[in-house]
């Protein structure tokens, strides 16, 4: 559903990575919703003390142990005094993503039978899992969307960050195929992790990228320094137009920023990137600067001879 100022004002920017206290509360409170109207009993069941067969219910304690068990985060003495998720204090963000994927995994919408009076309860004739997981995810990606958080969960349950809209396609796009098996693992692996929640998976993806970096180096030739000339005349057409040494110092800066910032390598001299907006910054600069070589070289290679690289390389 959307609301009388999105309606209004249009779809809102959603930028924001850091979920506040008052996103985690929201988020709990749904999923305790959930286990008290018993929609997570098409995972958790409890049944009628009755009949001893007819599910009427969650299993709270059933439910909390498993997603303890899964999410060892949210462990703590309020969890374990059976107060809910929503005493929980706040977990860090990847353990909230597979909070969210969890309780996907196990929630159905209750199709109500005949109710007990003397328990108070309905017994539930089934769960039909794709409403009740359906259901989940629009109060979820309300509760993101609205609190501009770069998330969402998409219809197979899984938590995804949203990319800037520019972005979006290029880190989309089908796998490289380039002939070397390596190489496609190691940037369909960056591509995979930079798309997660977790800035740590984002960090590996940095350094997934740099590790792709210098191997393209050697695609067309082993020695680096003849190879990254002929890879860079490939994607620039040329070896000596404005855009071909636009290329070699953009090509250069990344490469030393491979060494200069903590992305490779671990030494003490190294700076730590300090924000997640560093990550993102220099992950989709490198990723542009391997796409355009890529894609120029597997399908796309410029067709005739490639002119004479300069005697001088810089990497």
């Amino acid at each position: 559903m959307r609301h009388f100022s999105e309606r209004e004002l249009g779809a809102f920017p959603r930028e924001k990575t850091e979920v506040s206290r008052t996103v985690w509360d929201g988020l709990a409170q749904l999923v305790d919703s959930l286990v008290d109207d018993g929609s997570l009993g098409a995972g958790f069941p409890d049944y009628c003390r009755d009949s001893g067969s007819v599910c009427c219910g969650t299993n709270r304690h059933k439910f909390e142990v498993a997603i303890a068990a899964v999410i060892p985060e949210l462990v703590d003495g309020a969890w374990m005094r059976g107060w809910g998720i929503t005493a929980i204090e706040q977990p860090p963000i990847y353990a909230i993503m597979d909070v969210l994927e969890f309780v996907w995994q196990n929630v159905g919408q209750p199709v109500l039978g005949r109710r007990h009076e003397y328990y108070e309860h309905y017994h539930f004739l089934q769960f039909d899992v794709k409403d009740g997981q359906e259901r989940f995810r629009e109060n979820v990606n309300s509760i993101l969307n609205r609190n501009r958080l770069a998330f969402t969960m998409t219809s197979d349950g899984k938590m995804k960050r949203l990319l800037p809209i520019e972005f979006s396609s290029v880190l989309r796009r089908s796998a490289f195929v380039t002939g070397d098996s390596e190489l496609d693992n190691m940037i369909e692996t960056a591509r995979r992790k930079f798309l997660q929640p977790d800035e740590g998976e984002r960090r590996e993806a940095v350094e997934k990228l740099w590790d792709a970096w210098e191997r393209v180096k050697t695609v067309q030739h082993s020695d680096k320094r003849i190879g990254a000339k002929m890879i860079l005349d490939t994607a620039a057409n040329s070896c000596v137009s404005e855009f071909r040494q636009l290329l070699e110092a953009e090509a250069l800066t990344l490469t030393n920023a491979g060494n200069k910032f903590r992305i490779r390598h671990s030494e003490t001299s190294q700076e730590q990137l300090q924000s997640p907006e560093h990550v993102d910054y220099l992950f989709l600069r490198m990723f542009s600067l391997l796409n355009l070589i890529l894609t120029s070289l597997f399908p796309k290679q410029t067709s005739g001879k490639v002119n004479k690289a300069p005697d001088k390389s810089l990497f």
